[in-house]
């Protein structure tokens, strides 16, 4: 029993620095701050332009400023009054609404800035009778004394960093993923860039390289002019490209130092390589988690030697020499294999010449098959085998999954904030820190391993 509170202790300390508790997305029938902050600015535009004639479509209750679980209305500040709003019911002996408008000063106040504002404050649902507390966006109407708000329930998310939001209606993103869409990594770091974007009124395309099954240099560059012609007929206010043959192959023989800026994501370990940073770039580094997965693995290893088995890609080169080179790991074996078979031969290898196992992915190999992949897996597992990837946990004992989601969020922020007028320059360098630990508990039981419950509380649980 003292052995395993000590392996615990150890499991839970190495997470520490990458433990990450994510927010759950926004329901599709509730609307987002984001969203809020688009409609507010294009109805105000609206309504500087048609006046108080503009008003009457405001209070009808099927106009197209009602919408998922918010409304807009319209404040007249000389007035002080609500002076269009879709439910007038809601208007009548309200006492929260004279509260409300006792507020005018400081609602004026927030609207009539530069970018509008945000306002917090107790509300009482008139159908429900539950108080809650709600947040409401303001913007001020050009050349008028009118004011356009709209409310939702309360997000969790500060004022400040309300007030932050921005809508960037007409704004181009151009996402260079150097895989495919079926990829798991891609389809993490696609849904980071969605969360960032939603409702931000950017127009966000995404273009795939398909040079993860297609390894050839000269596909490689054929894909680029693709890219190339792309960023022409798109004309994006700023790139992303994520993983490494998009800085291979894109940015770096045509982009560097060039008008366009670009963020760059899931570049592994190395981006000298690339020759980065260049004035237009900034960019977020991948690095493993790897010093925390074999730490753990050799709590249920024999020994110390250590095998690693990859696909014969670029970046898994890259990963196996920053391994040794940073975190001193000696591979007593490394296999990088192109098929399916040749990778099961491999692991059976493995199985009898070291004690424990490092695997990467499963990218590049056409041929692989998930479902015979697990059996085999199972069928042949001797010794713990770890893992870096959730897709690749049905073949591995355990894992500290690094998210690609964090990539594609940092990648999309910064790309934000360049919208704004940040030079990519001034944007520092980052590291991804995030990562959850996962146990296979169908390969935990052939291997006879018993893990305390006081683990499992910590892990997604693979059975």
């Amino acid at each position: 029993m003292f052995r395993i509170q000590i392996i615990i202790f150890a499991l839970w300390m190495s997470l520490i620095p990458y433990v990450f508790a994510t927010t759950p997305p926004t329901p599709p029938n509730m609307t987002t701050p984001n969203d809020v902050v688009c409609k507010v600015q294009e109805a105000a535009a609206q309504l500087s332009q048609q006046g108080k004639a503009g008003l009457t479509e405001f209070n009808q209750p099927d106009n197209k400023w009602v919408w998922k679980n918010s409304y807009m209305f319209v404040l007249d500040c000389d007035a002080n009054k609500i002076v269009a709003h879709p439910f007038p019911s809601l208007l009548k002996d309200n006492q929260q609404l004279t509260k409300f408008m006792e507020k005018r000063k400081k609602f004026c106040e927030t609207g009539s800035l530069l970018h509008g504002g945000w306002l917090s404050y107790l509300w009482t649902e008139p159908a429900t009778l539950q108080v809650m507390r709600k947040i409401t966006y303001v913007k001020s109407v050009n050349n008028t004394a009118y004011q356009v708000a709209a409310g939702i329930p309360d997000t969790g998310i500060s004022l400040e960093e309300l007030n932050k939001l921005r809508c960037y209606s007409g704004k181009k993103i151009l996402h260079i993923d150097s895989y495919d869409e079926n990829y798991g990594w891609s389809k993490g770091i696609r849904s980071g860039i969605d969360n960032v974007l939603q409702d931000s009124g950017v127009e966000l395309k995404t273009i795939y390289m398909d040079t993860k099954y297609n390894t050839a240099e000269e596909f490689g560059k054929q894909a680029a002019l693709r890219v190339k012609t792309e960023i022409q007929n798109f004309q994006p206010d700023v790139v992303i490209a994520s993983d490494d043959n998009a800085s291979k192959y894109v940015v770096m023989p045509y982009y560097k130092d060039a008008d366009l800026p670009f963020v760059f994501c899931g570049i592994n370990w190395d981006i000298t390589a690339y020759h980065y940073p260049y004035q237009n770039t900034t960019g977020m580094v991948e690095v493993e988690l790897i010093d925390s997965v074999i730490k753990n693995l050799r709590q249920y290893a024999k020994g110390d030697k250590l095998g690693f088995l990859a696909p014969a890609e670029l970046s898994e080169y890259k990963i196996a020499k920053h391994h040794g080179q940073v975190f001193k790991i000696d591979y007593s074996q490394q296999f990088f294999v192109k098929t399916f078979a040749e990778w099961k031969q491999r692991f059976l290898e493995l199985q009898t010449s070291v004690d424990m196992i490092f695997i990467t992915n499963n990218g590049g190999m056409k041929d692989w098959n998930d479902t015979e992949a697990q059996q085999f897996v199972e069928e042949n597992t001797k010794i713990p085998v770890g893992t870096q990837h959730d897709f690749m946990m049905p073949y591995a004992l355990l894992g500290i999954v690094k998210s690609p989601e964090e990539q594609g969020e940092w990648a999309a922020q910064a790309a934000l904030q360049i919208l704004d007028g940040t030079k990519p320059s001034d944007i520092p360098l980052s590291r991804n820190k995030r990562g959850k630990l996962y146990v296979n508990m169908r390969i935990g039981n052939q291997l006879g391993i018993l893990f305390a419950p006081e683990l499992l509380e910590l892990a997604e649980i693979i059975r």
